[in-house]
């Protein structure tokens, strides 16, 4: 695959593949001007065109127990720009009601500012570097609290206390090679900001553009496609080959379809449970509709995803194409 220097397909690159790069892991190595990737450690250019600085440090909670360094470089990144991070997600439709599912919409946009930039063709700044890194272990707790019901999307946001809790009992701060470098207070800050209203500061110009959020809105809603497929596949129990059947297979798939994976008890149906009660998209809506009318899960889900797929293309300025099953099959690892 032809590459930009970013590592993203070419402006030329065709709709399965643009939206496999950027629902599936490929879009972690997707370089700011700076070349550091954007999923850091979860990147194979990890180390390869950047410096690496990690450090033990003290946390006073559970991190401390793993003995696991956390990376300086990164949180270095973010906290150039914190201020401005925490009024971007403010910002973002601040005309919403204030809501667990737009807290929620705020922190899976904040993850698909950079790599939609880098589809474009246009340089990821370090600060959408950065605000891609604080708002991916957010987007990660709250659509897995949404899918296992632990809270409601018409819900009001819950208190930092609340927060603390989760974090400590789902042990949410500790990954596989690194702990998470930020302090209590600047997590609860970023939760906060999640859960209150500022005015846009500018320093993001493309954040509250009318492309921006038309094109992370279809992204949200083809990745749960991809979610509600996986876990109608698991609950019918397939063993044929499909795509539905893959997903839910994948060793790394999609965030959604991970958190579909993660809960015992996920179905299709719990896709639906990111978004408020009034806003479930049409697109998941008629996925759900036509499987339960009989159609192949593979069918309803391509059939279901081209009305998404349409409105990312125009928001890129991309001529308008079909969708097939290999978008979704390139979403995985």
């Amino acid at each position: 695959m032809s590459t930009v220097a970013s590592g993203a397909p070419t402006l030329d690159a065709g709709a399965d593949e643009v939206v496999g790069w950027l629902l599936g892991p490929r879009h972690r190595s997707c370089l700011d001007t700076t070349g550091r990737p954007l999923g850091e450690q979860a990147s194979p250019r990890y180390g390869v065109t950047c410096e690496v600085l990690e450090e033990v440090r003290l946390f006073r909670d559970a991190r401390d127990e793993t003995a696991k360094p956390c990376n300086v470089l990164a949180l270095r990144q973010l906290s150039g720009c914190w201020a401005s991070l925490g009024r971007a997600l403010s910002s973002y439709q601040a005309d919403a009601p204030n809501t667990v599912g737009r807290m929620y919409r705020r922190a899976d946009a904040a993850r698909r500012l950079a790599p939609l930039l880098a589809i474009r063709a246009e340089p990821v700044s370090p600060r959408a570097a950065a605000l891609y890194k604080v708002a991916l272990g957010f987007s990660e707790l709250l659509s897995a609290l949404l899918i296992e019901e632990t809270i409601d999307a018409d819900d009001a946001p819950p208190n930092e206390e609340t927060l603390d809790q989760w974090l400590d009992e789902g042990r949410w701060l500790i990954g596989e090679r690194q702990v998470c470098a930020g302090s209590r207070s600047q997590i609860r800050s970023i939760w906060s900001a999640l859960a209150t209203d500022a005015e846009d500061d500018g320093v993001f110009p493309e954040w509250n553009a009318p492309w921006f959020e038309a094109a992370a809105s279809a992204c949200l809603t083809l990745e749960a496609l991809a979610a509600a497929s996986a876990g109608a596949a698991r609950f019918r129990g397939q063993q044929t080959r499909s795509v539905a059947t893959e997903l839910y297979l994948a060793d790394d798939a999609p965030r959604l379809v991970g958190a579909i994976q993660r809960f015992d008890d996920a179905h299709g149906l719990h896709a639906t449970l990111l978004f408020e009660s009034t806003s479930v998209p049409a697109a998941l809506r008629s996925f759900v509709d036509a499987v339960a009318e009989g159609r192949t899960l593979d069918d309803a889900l391509v059939l279901a995803a081209q009305e998404p797929l349409a409105s990312l293309l125009a928001s890129l300025g991309r001529p308008r194409e079909p969708l097939s099953e290999e978008a979704f099959r390139r979403a995985c690892a």
